[in-house]
């Protein structure tokens, strides 16, 4: 039993050293893709795809390794994490794109502006909600959770009313005869 504890201390040992190479390899690789994009004025959601490609290769070998020693519903929570995490920087850069930098807020789009529409928080919001349903009825059952559960649908309710509010807005300016107008960026029963 001694052997096998030592061999798996090892194993972790040499998964960790190899994650870590990985990382590193990935993040010179992206950074030199970034600068050469930032180099050609490329746009910032290119710049920042090409730091992501550098250290997803380590990404997914982490998540493999936390599914092959946790679990899916790990591996899962793990994903769901660092995707709403980058989500969350989005919402930061945006937030100082209009109030520290003051852009127009139909310029203060974040870092990948193509994304930011109202369509697609809809569907993101949406998927992340059936996420952490499946993640809860798939075993993950602590107060972390449910208050995770608790927040995205609530999260989940505002965007589906922006929804509503974004499609009535859109009706009513093409009843005016305004096509190709956005209605990007109401106020959702929070913001009021």
């Amino acid at each position: 039993m001694t052997s096998n504890m030592a061999t798996f201390r090892f194993s972790n040992i040499f998964d960790i050293r190899a994650e870590r190479i990985l990382v590193i390899v990935g993040m010179l690789i992206g950074s030199v893709a970034a600068i050469w994009a930032y180099a050609q004025q490329m746009p910032a959601w290119v710049i920042a795809a090409t730091l992501i490609a550098g250290v997803l290769p380590a990404y997914t070998r982490h998540v493999w390794n936390i599914y092959t020693t946790h679990g899916w519903w790990s591996a899962l929570l793990t994903s769901l994490v660092a995707a709403q995490s980058f989500h969350g920087v989005e919402h930061v850069v945006q937030w100082i794109q209009y109030h520290i930098l003051r852009m127009p807020f139909f310029k203060a789009s974040g870092i990948i502006s193509a994304a930011n529409a109202e369509w697609v928080h809809f569907l993101w919001n949406w998927a992340v909600l059936l996420i952490m349903v499946v993640l809860v009825y798939g075993g993950l059952r602590n107060k972390f959770a449910w208050m995770m559960l608790a927040w995205t649908f609530a999260h989940t309710a505002e965007h589906t009313y922006l929804m509503w509010q974004y499609q009535q807005t859109l009706a009513e300016l093409a009843q005016l005869g305004a096509w190709g107008t956005s209605a990007q960026g109401l106020p959702g029963f929070f913001g009021r």
